[in-house]
Protein backbone atom coordinates (compact mmCIF):
# COMPACT_ATOMS: atom_id res chain seq x y z
CA UNK A 1 0.00 0.00 0.00
CA UNK A 2 1.91 2.95 -1.38
CA UNK A 3 0.35 5.59 0.76
CA UNK A 4 -1.42 3.52 3.58
CA UNK A 5 1.11 2.40 5.38
CA UNK A 6 1.92 -1.71 6.18
CA UNK A 7 0.05 -3.69 8.82
CA UNK A 8 1.81 -6.84 10.13
CA UNK A 9 -1.60 -9.20 11.28
CA UNK A 10 -1.84 -12.99 12.40
CA UNK A 11 0.63 -14.59 14.23
CA UNK A 12 2.94 -16.02 10.51
CA UNK A 13 6.09 -14.16 9.76
CA UNK A 14 6.43 -11.59 6.93
CA UNK A 15 10.51 -10.67 5.43
CA UNK A 16 10.88 -7.84 3.79
CA UNK A 17 13.84 -8.32 1.91
CA UNK A 18 14.00 -4.94 -0.73
CA UNK A 19 14.03 -1.82 0.15
CA UNK A 20 10.57 0.24 0.24
CA UNK A 21 9.16 3.80 -0.29
CA UNK A 22 5.72 3.32 1.04
CA UNK A 23 4.46 6.22 3.38
CA UNK A 24 2.05 6.28 6.49
CA UNK A 25 2.59 3.78 9.23
CA UNK A 26 4.28 0.53 9.82
CA UNK A 27 2.43 -1.25 12.30
CA UNK A 28 2.69 -4.76 14.16
CA UNK A 29 -0.03 -6.58 16.28
CA UNK A 30 1.15 -9.57 16.07
CA UNK A 31 3.39 -12.52 14.41
CA UNK A 32 6.62 -11.49 13.19
CA UNK A 33 8.33 -8.51 11.09
CA UNK A 34 11.63 -8.93 9.97
CA UNK A 35 13.40 -6.63 7.93
CA UNK A 36 16.12 -8.68 5.53
CA UNK A 37 17.59 -5.10 3.67
CA UNK A 38 18.64 -2.01 4.40
CA UNK A 39 16.09 0.42 3.48
CA UNK A 40 13.38 -1.87 4.18
CA UNK A 41 11.26 0.32 6.22
CA UNK A 42 10.97 3.90 4.74
CA UNK A 43 13.06 6.72 6.19
CA UNK A 44 10.81 8.25 8.59
CA UNK A 45 8.32 5.98 8.98
CA UNK A 46 6.02 5.96 12.28
CA UNK A 47 6.03 2.84 13.68
CA UNK A 48 3.36 1.30 16.60
CA UNK A 49 4.38 -2.21 18.30
CA UNK A 50 1.37 -3.53 19.55
CA UNK A 51 2.12 -6.73 20.22
CA UNK A 52 4.34 -9.51 17.95
CA UNK A 53 8.03 -9.11 16.93
CA UNK A 54 9.96 -6.16 14.63
CA UNK A 55 12.89 -7.78 14.06
CA UNK A 56 15.58 -5.08 12.79
CA UNK A 57 17.77 -7.56 11.02
CA UNK A 58 21.06 -6.00 12.10
CA UNK A 59 20.01 -2.58 10.15
CA UNK A 60 19.80 1.06 11.04
CA UNK A 61 16.70 2.12 10.94
CA UNK A 62 15.42 6.09 10.55
CA UNK A 63 11.88 5.95 11.72
CA UNK A 64 9.45 9.10 13.20
CA UNK A 65 7.19 8.52 16.12
CA UNK A 66 7.70 4.86 17.28
CA UNK A 67 4.62 4.13 19.75
CA UNK A 68 4.88 0.31 21.70
CA UNK A 69 2.75 -1.21 24.26
CA UNK A 70 4.38 -4.77 24.12
CA UNK A 71 6.37 -7.26 22.17
CA UNK A 72 9.64 -7.21 21.22
CA UNK A 73 12.04 -5.08 19.54
CA UNK A 74 14.86 -6.91 18.10
CA UNK A 75 18.13 -7.12 16.21
CA UNK A 76 19.44 -3.92 14.70
CA UNK A 77 19.69 0.19 15.55
CA UNK A 78 16.60 1.96 15.80
CA UNK A 79 16.94 6.00 15.18
CA UNK A 80 13.75 7.80 15.54
CA UNK A 81 12.33 11.84 16.72
CA UNK A 82 10.67 10.13 19.73
CA UNK A 83 10.06 6.48 21.59
CA UNK A 84 6.68 5.89 23.96
CA UNK A 85 6.02 2.98 25.59
CA UNK A 86 1.69 2.89 26.47
CA UNK A 87 -0.40 0.30 27.70
CA UNK A 88 0.00 -2.15 30.76
CA UNK A 89 1.70 -4.98 28.82
CA UNK A 90 5.43 -5.66 28.87
CA UNK A 91 7.44 -4.19 25.67
CA UNK A 92 11.29 -5.81 25.57
CA UNK A 93 13.70 -3.62 23.89
CA UNK A 94 16.59 -5.97 22.57
CA UNK A 95 17.62 -3.37 19.66
CA UNK A 96 19.64 0.02 20.03
CA UNK A 97 17.17 2.47 20.29
CA UNK A 98 18.26 6.40 19.91
CA UNK A 99 15.42 8.94 20.37
CA UNK A 100 15.62 12.53 19.44
CA UNK A 101 13.21 13.22 22.57
CA UNK A 102 13.00 11.37 25.94
CA UNK A 103 12.14 7.81 25.86
CA UNK A 104 8.67 7.77 27.78
CA UNK A 105 7.57 5.22 29.70
CA UNK A 106 3.57 5.89 30.28
CA UNK A 107 2.95 2.43 31.21
CA UNK A 108 3.39 -1.03 31.72
CA UNK A 109 7.18 -2.11 31.66
CA UNK A 110 10.26 -1.52 29.66
CA UNK A 111 12.38 -4.04 29.96
CA UNK A 112 16.34 -4.13 28.45
CA UNK A 113 18.01 -6.93 26.83
CA UNK A 114 22.09 -6.03 26.36
CA UNK A 115 22.97 -9.17 24.22
CA UNK A 116 20.75 -10.21 21.32
CA UNK A 117 18.12 -12.99 22.14
CA UNK A 118 18.96 -16.16 20.21
CA UNK A 119 22.03 -17.83 18.82
CA UNK A 120 23.92 -17.22 15.53
CA UNK A 121 22.93 -19.41 12.68
CA UNK A 122 25.66 -20.17 9.72
CA UNK A 123 26.36 -22.73 6.54
CA UNK A 124 29.46 -24.47 5.70
CA UNK A 125 30.46 -26.85 3.62
CA UNK A 126 30.70 -30.18 4.24
CA UNK A 127 28.17 -32.83 5.10
CA UNK A 128 29.77 -33.28 8.90
CA UNK A 129 31.70 -30.72 9.55
CA UNK A 130 32.83 -30.12 12.78
CA UNK A 131 35.85 -27.87 12.57
CA UNK A 132 35.42 -24.84 10.20
CA UNK A 133 34.26 -21.44 11.81
CA UNK A 134 31.05 -19.85 10.58
CA UNK A 135 32.38 -16.49 8.28
CA UNK A 136 29.66 -15.88 5.86
CA UNK A 137 25.74 -16.28 5.72
CA UNK A 138 25.22 -15.15 9.19
CA UNK A 139 21.97 -14.85 10.74
CA UNK A 140 20.13 -14.54 14.34
CA UNK A 141 17.44 -17.37 15.05
CA UNK A 142 15.91 -17.99 18.22
CA UNK A 143 15.86 -21.61 18.13
CA UNK A 144 18.32 -24.38 16.54
CA UNK A 145 15.78 -23.72 12.78
CA UNK A 146 17.09 -26.34 10.32
CA UNK A 147 16.84 -28.90 13.16
CA UNK A 148 13.27 -28.39 13.15
CA UNK A 149 12.15 -28.36 9.72
CA UNK A 150 12.51 -31.23 6.77
CA UNK A 151 14.42 -29.93 3.50
CA UNK A 152 16.46 -31.37 0.82
CA UNK A 153 18.79 -29.25 -0.20
CA UNK A 154 21.80 -27.71 -0.37
CA UNK A 155 22.97 -30.87 0.40
CA UNK A 156 26.11 -31.27 1.76
CA UNK A 157 25.87 -28.79 4.30
CA UNK A 158 26.43 -28.40 7.95
CA UNK A 159 24.47 -25.97 9.65
CA UNK A 160 26.33 -23.96 12.40
CA UNK A 161 24.10 -22.83 15.81
CA UNK A 162 26.83 -20.95 18.44
CA UNK A 163 25.81 -18.12 21.24
CA UNK A 164 25.23 -18.86 25.22
CA UNK A 165 22.83 -20.94 26.83
CA UNK A 166 21.66 -19.50 30.25
CA UNK A 167 21.05 -21.00 33.40
CA UNK A 168 19.33 -18.13 34.99
CA UNK A 169 18.15 -19.83 38.27
CA UNK A 170 20.49 -19.41 41.42
CA UNK A 171 22.00 -22.95 41.53
CA UNK A 172 23.44 -25.76 39.23
CA UNK A 173 20.97 -27.29 37.13
CA UNK A 174 21.41 -30.60 34.58
CA UNK A 175 19.78 -30.32 31.66
CA UNK A 176 19.18 -33.07 29.28
CA UNK A 177 19.43 -32.77 25.31
CA UNK A 178 18.77 -35.39 22.88
CA UNK A 179 18.56 -35.78 18.68
CA UNK A 180 17.15 -37.59 16.07
CA UNK A 181 18.30 -35.62 13.05
CA UNK A 182 19.09 -36.79 9.94
CA UNK A 183 22.48 -37.09 8.97
CA UNK A 184 24.39 -35.61 12.41
CA UNK A 185 24.77 -33.61 15.20
CA UNK A 186 27.77 -32.38 17.13
CA UNK A 187 26.66 -30.05 20.75
CA UNK A 188 29.33 -28.66 22.95
CA UNK A 189 28.81 -26.71 25.91
CA UNK A 190 31.89 -24.60 27.46
CA UNK A 191 33.69 -26.55 24.70
CA UNK A 192 32.63 -30.10 26.44
CA UNK A 193 31.22 -32.58 23.65
CA UNK A 194 27.51 -33.35 25.56
CA UNK A 195 26.31 -35.19 21.50
CA UNK A 196 28.18 -36.36 19.16
CA UNK A 197 26.21 -38.65 16.42
CA UNK A 198 27.96 -38.80 13.40
CA UNK A 199 27.01 -42.38 11.90
CA UNK A 200 23.44 -43.29 12.90
CA UNK A 201 20.83 -41.05 11.37
CA UNK A 202 17.94 -42.83 12.39
CA UNK A 203 19.48 -43.70 16.09
CA UNK A 204 18.32 -41.30 18.85
CA UNK A 205 21.24 -39.43 20.81
CA UNK A 206 21.13 -38.76 24.54
CA UNK A 207 23.72 -36.56 26.60
CA UNK A 208 23.14 -34.27 29.84
CA UNK A 209 25.46 -31.33 31.29
CA UNK A 210 25.41 -29.80 34.54
CA UNK A 211 25.21 -25.72 34.41
CA UNK A 212 26.47 -23.39 36.82
CA UNK A 213 24.51 -20.14 37.05
CA UNK A 214 24.85 -17.67 34.14
CA UNK A 215 26.03 -18.17 30.69
CA UNK A 216 27.91 -21.26 29.08
CA UNK A 217 29.06 -20.96 25.65
CA UNK A 218 27.30 -23.16 23.30
CA UNK A 219 27.77 -24.66 19.73
CA UNK A 220 25.27 -27.25 17.76
CA UNK A 221 26.29 -28.69 14.60
CA UNK A 222 23.38 -30.58 12.61
CA UNK A 223 25.30 -31.99 9.23
CA UNK A 224 23.01 -33.06 6.03
CA UNK A 225 24.97 -34.98 3.23
CA UNK A 226 22.39 -35.83 0.62
CA UNK A 227 18.86 -37.66 0.00
CA UNK A 228 16.50 -35.21 2.03
CA UNK A 229 17.52 -34.41 5.67
CA UNK A 230 15.88 -33.04 9.18
CA UNK A 231 14.09 -34.65 12.01
CA UNK A 232 13.64 -38.34 12.02
CA UNK A 233 11.06 -40.15 13.23
CA UNK A 234 12.11 -43.47 14.83
CA UNK A 235 12.67 -45.53 18.05
CA UNK A 236 11.54 -43.49 20.78
CA UNK A 237 11.59 -40.43 18.79
CA UNK A 238 8.38 -40.87 17.20
CA UNK A 239 7.97 -37.23 15.66
CA UNK A 240 9.50 -35.15 12.81
CA UNK A 241 7.95 -32.14 14.45
CA UNK A 242 11.40 -30.84 15.61
CA UNK A 243 14.92 -32.93 15.71
CA UNK A 244 16.62 -31.27 18.64
CA UNK A 245 15.60 -30.74 22.07
CA UNK A 246 15.76 -30.22 25.82
CA UNK A 247 14.83 -31.55 28.92
CA UNK A 248 15.72 -28.81 31.48
CA UNK A 249 14.85 -31.28 34.65
CA UNK A 250 17.68 -33.54 33.29
CA UNK A 251 15.98 -36.87 33.53
CA UNK A 252 18.24 -38.07 31.29
CA UNK A 253 15.51 -40.78 30.13
CA UNK A 254 14.69 -41.58 26.56
CA UNK A 255 10.62 -39.96 26.69
CA UNK A 256 9.89 -38.08 23.72
CA UNK A 257 7.38 -35.81 26.33
CA UNK A 258 10.09 -34.95 28.42
CA UNK A 259 11.78 -32.43 25.23
CA UNK A 260 11.05 -29.43 23.88
CA UNK A 261 12.51 -27.27 21.39
CA UNK A 262 15.67 -25.12 22.47
CA UNK A 263 13.87 -21.48 22.00
CA UNK A 264 14.66 -18.41 23.26
CA UNK A 265 11.38 -16.79 24.23
CA UNK A 266 12.47 -13.28 22.77
CA UNK A 267 14.24 -11.71 25.79
CA UNK A 268 17.47 -13.45 26.06
CA UNK A 269 16.45 -15.27 29.01
CA UNK A 270 17.51 -18.78 27.51
CA UNK A 271 19.75 -17.89 24.53
CA UNK A 272 22.03 -15.11 23.52
CA UNK A 273 24.42 -14.49 20.59
CA UNK A 274 27.25 -12.36 22.96
CA UNK A 275 28.01 -11.66 26.16
CA UNK A 276 27.21 -8.35 27.43
CA UNK A 277 25.83 -6.21 30.05
CA UNK A 278 25.63 -2.97 27.64
CA UNK A 279 22.24 -1.52 27.72
CA UNK A 280 20.50 -0.78 24.41
CA UNK A 281 19.88 2.49 25.38
CA UNK A 282 22.99 4.80 24.68
CA UNK A 283 24.78 6.97 27.76
CA UNK A 284 22.79 10.34 26.24
CA UNK A 285 19.30 8.94 26.60
CA UNK A 286 16.68 10.66 29.01
CA UNK A 287 14.41 8.47 30.54
CA UNK A 288 10.91 9.75 31.77
CA UNK A 289 9.17 7.14 33.64
CA UNK A 290 5.58 7.66 34.95
CA UNK A 291 3.88 6.74 38.23
CA UNK A 292 2.76 3.11 38.33
CA UNK A 293 5.26 2.35 35.13
CA UNK A 294 9.07 0.26 35.12
CA UNK A 295 12.23 0.16 33.50
CA UNK A 296 13.62 -3.77 34.12
CA UNK A 297 17.40 -3.05 33.42
CA UNK A 298 17.76 -7.04 33.27
CA UNK A 299 21.42 -6.80 34.89
CA UNK A 300 22.09 -4.37 31.89
CA UNK A 301 24.66 -1.26 33.13
CA UNK A 302 22.95 1.47 32.12
CA UNK A 303 24.26 5.00 32.14
CA UNK A 304 21.79 7.95 31.33
CA UNK A 305 21.79 11.79 30.91
CA UNK A 306 18.94 12.32 32.95
CA UNK A 307 16.08 10.27 34.54
CA UNK A 308 12.48 11.81 35.83
CA UNK A 309 9.25 10.75 36.99
CA UNK A 310 7.48 9.01 39.59
CA UNK A 311 7.70 5.33 38.49
CA UNK A 312 10.43 2.65 39.11
CA UNK A 313 14.07 1.25 37.92
CA UNK A 314 15.23 -2.19 38.86
CA UNK A 315 17.16 -4.81 38.73
CA UNK A 316 20.59 -3.45 37.18
CA UNK A 317 23.19 -1.11 37.87
CA UNK A 318 22.69 2.52 36.76
CA UNK A 319 24.56 6.02 37.01
CA UNK A 320 23.09 9.09 36.11
CA UNK A 321 25.65 12.13 34.43
CA UNK A 322 23.00 14.88 34.60
CA UNK A 323 19.73 15.60 36.47
CA UNK A 324 17.97 12.99 38.51
CA UNK A 325 13.92 14.30 39.38
CA UNK A 326 11.69 12.10 41.46
CA UNK A 327 8.39 12.60 40.77
CA UNK A 328 9.40 14.78 37.32
CA UNK A 329 10.21 18.41 36.95
CA UNK A 330 7.65 20.32 38.67
CA UNK A 331 5.72 17.38 39.90
CA UNK A 332 5.78 16.26 43.75
CA UNK A 333 6.01 12.72 43.75
CA UNK A 334 8.86 9.17 44.76
CA UNK A 335 10.97 7.76 42.03
CA UNK A 336 11.83 4.11 43.00
CA UNK A 337 15.45 2.68 42.26
CA UNK A 338 15.73 -0.89 43.11
CA UNK A 339 19.39 -1.03 41.49
CA UNK A 340 23.06 0.36 42.71
CA UNK A 341 23.09 3.67 41.48
CA UNK A 342 25.06 6.25 41.28
CA UNK A 343 24.86 10.28 40.50
CA UNK A 344 27.32 12.69 38.94
CA UNK A 345 25.20 15.22 37.66
CA UNK A 346 22.19 17.20 40.06
CA UNK A 347 19.35 15.52 42.59
CA UNK A 348 16.02 18.06 41.51
CA UNK A 349 13.90 18.31 44.39
CA UNK A 350 10.46 19.96 44.26
CA UNK A 351 8.90 21.11 47.96
CA UNK A 352 5.21 21.02 48.00
CA UNK A 353 2.92 22.55 50.43
CA UNK A 354 2.33 19.16 52.20
CA UNK A 355 5.28 16.81 50.83
CA UNK A 356 8.35 16.99 49.06
CA UNK A 357 10.11 14.56 46.03
CA UNK A 358 12.06 11.67 47.70
CA UNK A 359 14.27 8.50 46.11
CA UNK A 360 13.18 5.31 47.44
CA UNK A 361 16.11 2.81 47.31
CA UNK A 362 16.47 -0.44 47.30
CA UNK A 363 20.12 -0.57 46.45
CA UNK A 364 22.60 1.75 47.09
CA UNK A 365 23.16 5.34 46.45
CA UNK A 366 26.52 6.81 45.98
CA UNK A 367 27.46 10.58 45.04
CA UNK A 368 29.86 10.68 42.50
CA UNK A 369 32.25 13.45 41.70
CA UNK A 370 30.65 16.68 40.99
CA UNK A 371 27.22 15.32 42.45
CA UNK A 372 24.82 18.54 43.33
CA UNK A 373 21.67 19.36 45.00
CA UNK A 374 19.31 21.57 43.69
CA UNK A 375 15.68 22.12 45.13
CA UNK A 376 13.59 23.85 42.29
CA UNK A 377 11.48 25.80 45.04
CA UNK A 378 13.40 27.11 48.16
CA UNK A 379 11.11 29.79 49.03
CA UNK A 380 8.98 26.93 50.00
CA UNK A 381 11.56 25.27 53.12
CA UNK A 382 10.29 25.69 56.15
CA UNK A 383 12.85 25.60 59.24
CA UNK A 384 10.69 24.21 61.32
CA UNK A 385 10.42 20.73 58.99
CA UNK A 386 13.14 18.20 58.23
CA UNK A 387 12.26 16.99 54.39
CA UNK A 388 13.57 13.18 53.46
CA UNK A 389 14.84 13.19 50.00
CA UNK A 390 15.64 9.71 50.06
CA UNK A 391 14.62 6.73 52.08
CA UNK A 392 17.12 3.29 51.85
CA UNK A 393 16.53 -0.30 52.34
CA UNK A 394 18.12 -2.37 54.74
CA UNK A 395 21.91 -3.70 53.96
CA UNK A 396 22.31 -0.30 51.52
CA UNK A 397 23.83 2.64 51.88
CA UNK A 398 23.99 6.38 50.69
CA UNK A 399 27.48 7.43 50.07
CA UNK A 400 29.60 10.03 48.98
CA UNK A 401 29.09 13.88 49.23
CA UNK A 402 25.91 15.80 47.68
CA UNK A 403 26.64 19.93 47.14
CA UNK A 404 23.65 21.98 47.88
CA UNK A 405 24.36 24.48 45.42
CA UNK A 406 20.88 26.61 46.07
CA UNK A 407 20.49 26.78 49.69
CA UNK A 408 18.90 29.58 51.29
CA UNK A 409 21.85 30.18 53.81
CA UNK A 410 24.74 28.33 55.34
CA UNK A 411 21.70 27.10 58.50
CA UNK A 412 20.81 24.55 55.73
CA UNK A 413 22.20 21.41 55.63
CA UNK A 414 21.70 18.01 53.41
CA UNK A 415 23.48 15.02 55.39
CA UNK A 416 22.57 11.30 56.19
CA UNK A 417 20.46 10.06 58.93
CA UNK A 418 21.06 6.98 61.09
CA UNK A 419 17.98 5.36 60.33
CA UNK A 420 18.60 5.27 56.25
CA UNK A 421 17.41 8.35 55.00
CA UNK A 422 18.85 11.58 53.62
CA UNK A 423 17.24 15.07 55.07
CA UNK A 424 17.35 18.48 54.38
CA UNK A 425 17.01 20.54 57.87
CA UNK A 426 17.81 24.00 59.10
CA UNK A 427 20.29 24.03 61.90
CA UNK A 428 20.20 27.54 64.40
CA UNK A 429 22.31 29.47 66.14
CA UNK A 430 25.82 30.15 64.67
CA UNK A 431 27.07 27.31 62.38
CA UNK A 432 30.91 26.73 62.53
CA UNK A 433 32.47 25.46 59.75
CA UNK A 434 35.15 23.19 60.93
CA UNK A 435 38.44 22.44 58.48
Amino acid sequence: NVSGGLAKLGSGSLALNAANTYGGTTAVSNGTLSLGAAGALPEGSDIVLSDGILSLGGFTVTGGVVTASGGLLSGGHLQCGSFSKTGEGTLTVAANVEAAAPVTVHEGVMRLVGSQPGLYEAPVAGSFNTTEPMSTGIVTRLTTRMANIVYTEPYNTTWIYKGYVWNRSPTNETWTFAENFDDSVKLMIDGVTVIANGASWDVPTIGSHTLTPGPHAFEARFGQGGGGGGPANSQWWNTTSFGFGVDVYGRHETNLAYFATLTDPGDGSLLTTELTDESPLPAGTELVVAAGAGVDLNGCAQTLAALSGGGAVSNGTLTVTGTLAPGGAGTVGDLTLACDTTLTGTLLIDIGATDNDGLLLDGSLTFGAGATLTVANPGLLETAKQYTIATVSDGHTISGTLDWTNKPNSHWQVKPSSDGTLKLFYVSGTVLWLR
